[in-house]
């Protein structure tokens, strides 16, 4: 499928993503198999009974090979299956959508270091589902949201996300903006690297 901006058009502030060459863009879950037994809540949940309809992730490539990647940026637009109270997102489908606007951030610090392939790198090989190692992958240490404003829902919003690489952790930041470059929502969060596979 084509990244287009025909989808995000009420976005203007948003708009020079798909056409400035320093930003890369790419169609969330694209690269993982229909029967990939990775990001099942995202690609599958979320999407269902109309929930998100587009959801495209782009980030600002470093201007130097050694240089970090310091800026990341989502938008989706989504129908009534993530409304809450009439006309209003969810909060929790919010969260979500936070959550994952900041791990893009994260994710993209991981493509740019050479840790994964093509951004989100899929467990499965050739129908062969890999060993879940866990050991050096980033996870979610704590997340804080601010809800300033109704998220309208059906509807069409982008995120701004800021990246600190420090190594071992990444601390990560967000707004979401509505079609006037209002924001609605800020979030903020800490993903650290895991030292082995979790007891489950």
């Amino acid at each position: 499928m084509p990244i287009s901006p025909e989808p995000f058009k009420s976005l203007p502030w948003a708009l020079h993503l798909f056409s400035d060459p320093q930003w890369t863009a790419s169609i969330r879950g694209s690269r993982l198999t229909a029967t990939a037994n990775q990001d099942c809540f995202n690609r599958k949940t979320m999407r269902s009974n109309d929930g998100v309809r587009h959801w495209y992730e782009f980030y600002k490539k470093p201007s130097t090979p050694d240089g970090l990647v310091t800026d990341a940026a989502t938008l989706v637009t989504c129908g009534p299956g993530l409304m809450g109270f009439p006309g209003m997102m969810h909060a929790g489908a919010m969260s979500t959508l936070v959550d994952e606007a900041l791990a893009w951030g994260m994710l993209c610090v991981a493509k740019h270091n050479g840790e994964l392939v093509d951004g989100r790198d899929s467990l499965e090989d050739e129908g062969e589902e890999k060993e879940l190692e866990l050991a050096g992958w980033m996870a979610t240490a704590w997340l804080n949201i601010k809800y300033l404003r109704p998220v309208p829902c059906p509807g069409v919003i982008g995120f701004e996300t800021e990246v600190n690489d420090l190594g071992k952790k990444i601390e990560l930041s967000c707004v979401v903006k509505n079609a006037k470059g209002e924001v609605l929502v800020k979030g903020e969060g800490l993903w650290v690297r895991m030292k082995g596979t979790p007891k489950i």
